[in-house]
């Protein structure tokens, strides 16, 4: 794809996200998640009382992009910035790769009433593209 938006990437890049009461329950087994990317991507997220629910069976998430960001990991002038009330993570994963690279990107995350439940036994997924990605989500 070229000219395409997708979540998490960059350099230089802004994700907002604005949630209370948040959970997150990730059970992943041999999942693999890569993703490199170039070029400046704005995330704004403001939600509340939303529900993502992603079930899936035999996928593997790849994403290469030029300049990306995947979100935990190896970064440089990265500054996060997260304001939850009751929130609950869970993690729990077998054999799962996470690569994150990241150049001056900025992550601000307040939640309210979010729940986000992922479940997913080898999965893949394949995006590679170029250009500027804009992802601007809004939901009541």
């Amino acid at each position: 794809m070229k000219s395409q938006q997708q979540t998490q990437t960059m350099k230089s890049q802004q994700q907002t996200q604005t949630m209370k009461s948040q959970q997150q329950t990730q059970t992943m087994k041999s999942q693999q998640q890569t993703q490199t990317m170039k070029s400046q991507q704005q995330q704004t997220q403001t939600m509340k009382s939303q529900q993502q629910t992603q079930t899936m069976k035999s996928q593997q998430q790849t994403q290469t992009m030029k300049s990306q960001q995947q979100q935990t990991q190896t970064m440089k002038s990265q500054q996060q910035t997260q304001t939850m009330k009751s929130q609950q993570q869970t993690q729990t994963m077998k054999s799962q790769q996470q690569t994150q690279t990241m150049k001056s990107q900025q992550q601000t995350q307040t939640m309210k009433s979010q729940q986000q439940t992922q479940t997913m036994k080898s999965q893949q997924q394949t995006q590679t593209m170029k250009s500027q990605q804009q992802q601007t989500q809004t939901m009541k």
